[in-house]
């Protein structure tokens, strides 16, 4: 393990990823601006955390990891993510909040296609990607229970579907501030809702009430 939190780097040496028994990079709260593109050359390493830095776009190199458990990058200056991060196949926790996406999500889901984002949020634990979801006209019969992951959701859009009901987990996002059932098949008002203490938009119209 190596922790080099608060020190005021500006950069990491491209070697520093050629360590060969280096597991645990702790780089947090220092100046970084970016990463070196030989991250995705160390084969060992499961654990990055480069909270509140100043990254503003991550070397695409980064998805080619298959290592990499867990990804720390909140507080940064991030305004895109590389499409090949869904990749990382040993992903299981990824922390991106508080950066400058611009619905970074949807541009994902817009990339590929409904099913591989599912999957690739299905192996995290938790997440922390993005403020607003969109999954509208996806012709899906029930919201994925794999979103109950994404604890910073706030927007969630998922009119234009198949929905016949919603699951009892749609109560952990209490963050939800805005959400859209519009044109489902739902025949009553979920109980869930009620859990929702920060809603306050509702959309239930076009549905079968």
């Amino acid at each position: 393990e190596l922790n080099l939190t608060r020190n005021r780097i500006k950069s990491l040496p491209e070697d520093i990823f050629l360590l060969r028994n280096l597991e645990i990079l702790v780089v947090e709260a220092n100046k970084l601006e970016h990463l070196p593109g030989s991250i995705h050359k160390n084969y060992r390493l499961t654990h990055l955390d480069c909270t509140n830095n100043r990254l503003q776009n991550l070397n695409a190199t980064l998805s080619g990891s298959t290592s990499i458990q867990s990804l720390k990058l909140s507080m940064n200056r991030l305004k895109e993510l590389p499409f090949e991060m869904c990749a990382m196949t040993q992903l299981v926790e990824l922390a991106l909040d508080d950066n400058d996406f611009k619905d970074t999500m949807q541009e994902v889901i817009d990339k590929f296609t409904v099913p591989e984002i599912l999957q690739f949020l299905s192996r995290l634990q938790s997440s922390t990607l993005t403020n607003f979801l969109n999954l509208q006209g996806q012709d899906l019969q029930q919201i994925p229970a794999v979103i109950a992951k994404c604890s910073n959701l706030t927007r969630f859009n998922f009119s234009r579907n198949q929905c016949r009901q919603v699951g009892t987990w749609l109560g952990v996002l209490v963050g939800l501030q805005d959400l859209n059932l519009r044109t489902n098949k739902l025949k009553a008002i979920p109980n869930e809702l009620g859990t929702l203490v920060n809603l306050q938009s509702l959309d239930l119209g076009e549905n079968r009430l």
